[in-house]
């Protein structure tokens, strides 16, 4: 990420469509291509960041994901749009919170949240290893633009019953 490449606050990946593979029998789109479509956002997003396949093939080092908690809001029909806006929450030497909200592009809906934890990984040795300088450096910039943006309430939430 060069020093004039602009922050967005939010990020937003490229509109992904639902496919009809991913469509269940009730319908619509299966719980777990909503998951992936959160990783092909995030994907997006590393490159951005500076952590994409280039990243990977310079570096010989990528992220992994630790933790991961859907929020399935309202569902989404085959051929519908789909726009991932991605929240950086937080970071340290090693590691990425952020958080991801999926929207029905056509109708403007919120449909899923995702909140993730991932860890950078050296993959000669594949253990947890400090995110070099310039990455660093790419994840400052751009929590500073994304540490105003308000908290969706789902942050930091835990599976339970309510009652």
């Amino acid at each position: 990420m060069g020093p004039d490449q602009q922050v967005g606050a939010p990020m937003v990946a490229p509109i992904i469509r639902v496919r009809p593979d991913w469509i269940d029998q009730n319908g619509h789109m299966n719980m777990a291509f909503y998951v992936l479509a959160f990783d092909k956002a995030i994907d997006h997003i590393w490159g951005k960041i500076g952590l994409g396949p280039e990243y990977l093939r310079r570096a010989n080092a990528s992220t992994f994901a630790l933790q991961s908690q859907v929020h399935y809001l309202r569902e989404v029909l085959l051929d519908a749009p789909l726009r991932i806006e991605f929240q950086l929450l937080d970071y340290d030497q090693k590691r990425i919170h952020c958080f991801m909200a999926m929207f029905q592009d056509d109708d403007g809906y919120l449909a899923a949240t995702e909140e993730r934890v991932t860890v950078h990984v050296d993959m000669q040795i594949r253990k947890s290893s400090p995110f070099p300088d310039n990455i660093s450096e790419n994840l400052t910039r751009i929590l500073d633009y994304h540490k105003a943006l308000p908290k969706d309430a789902r942050v930091g939430s835990s599976l339970s019953l309510k009652r």
